[in-house]
């Protein structure tokens, strides 16, 4: 399965990155969301992970452009500081199916991916 990876800090996205491969999953990464969308419309990725800190009003924006027209059925998964509990709020309103507080693992990530595309899946 594909997952792309919207974060423009270097070493979340390559521990990430690392993690998710090492559990089997193809992933690709963009660094700013227009990147981001091209990237879905090309590659058509099974789970998108994004950093609402990137760029919060692009980053929002994003996941309505998702929903309202590339690929409404994407799973997407929002990364964000506590202090961004309004943002988060608004991303939800949207419609992401979860969220994760920084700091978190890795691991957690991978266990929060594989929670989202099994119920996907049907597994």
């Amino acid at each position: 399965m594909k997952i792309l990876i919207c974060e423009s800090e270097e070493v979340l996205l390559t521990a990430i990155e690392f993690r998710l491969r090492k559990n089997g999953y193809d992933i690709t990464w963009a660094k700013s969301s227009s990147e981001a969308m091209i990237k879905i419309e090309q590659e058509q990725p099974d789970l998108f992970i994004i950093d609402i800190e990137t760029d919060t009003d692009d980053s929002l924006s994003m996941i309505t452009e998702v929903r309202n027209s590339h690929n409404p059925s994407l799973p997407i998964l929002i990364m964000a500081e506590m202090e961004s509990a309004e943002q988060i709020l608004d991303a939800i309103e949207k419609g992401v199916n979860d969220f994760l507080i920084k700091p978190f693992k890795p691991v957690e990530l991978v266990l929060r991916a594989q929670i989202i595309l099994d119920k996907i899946h049907g597994n």
